[in-house]
């Protein structure tokens, strides 16, 4: 993308204190985007982080972070999925956002669903070895207008594939408009 006059890499972090980080006040776990003009680079020298999202709500409360690469919508928008921990007992679960790029800076968020939309439900979901809760996904794969598949793991105990219906998907997701 190009950032600050420059074709860079983009990077999505989720580091559990982001104020870790040169200029970054965000003490929360949060979501972050970082600049770099190469790989090696991100590790100590971006050229630039910023927060993304922080967590506002209280399933949000122990992680937040991006789940799986974006998925390109067309016209400089992705669909973004996330996941967020509430604690160990409640465990993960997953929701999405739309960002918008922007030219010559990070994209911002101009639609989000601050609610768990997937959560575990079918026994193999639910922890037996672990008491964690955890529904996360690990890839999103377009199938159709109208299908997304995504592979995701269970509990930390199975992996599974569920369809979700795409075009449903993003015109509820559209709803959630950010101002």
């Amino acid at each position: 993308m190009m950032i600050d006059g420059k074709m860079q890499y983009v990077m999505i972090q989720r580091p559990h204190r982001p104020d870790g980080y040169a200029g970054i006040t965000e003490s929360k776990p949060s979501i972050m985007l970082s600049a770099a003009e190469d790989f090696y680079s991100f590790a100590y020298n971006a050229t630039r982080r910023v927060v993304l999202y922080s967590p506002t709500e209280s399933w949000q409360k122990d992680r937040v972070g991006a789940s799986t690469p974006p998925l390109s919508l067309g016209n400089g928008e992705w669909l973004l999925n996330f996941h967020a921990k509430e604690d160990v007992v409640n465990g993960y679960g997953q929701s999405f956002m739309i960002l918008k790029e922007k030219e010559n800076d990070f994209p911002v968020i101009t639609h989000l669903c601050r609610e768990k939309w997937i959560v575990n439900e079918a026994d193999f979901e639910k922890p037996s070895k672990f008491k964690t809760p955890c529904v996360f996904f690990t890839g999103l794969i377009k199938k159709s207008d109208t299908e997304l598949l995504v592979s995701y793991g269970a509990a930390d105990e199975h992996v599974g594939v569920m369809e979700l219906d795409f075009e449903k998907l993003i015109k509820n997701l559209r709803i959630c408009e950010v101002k």
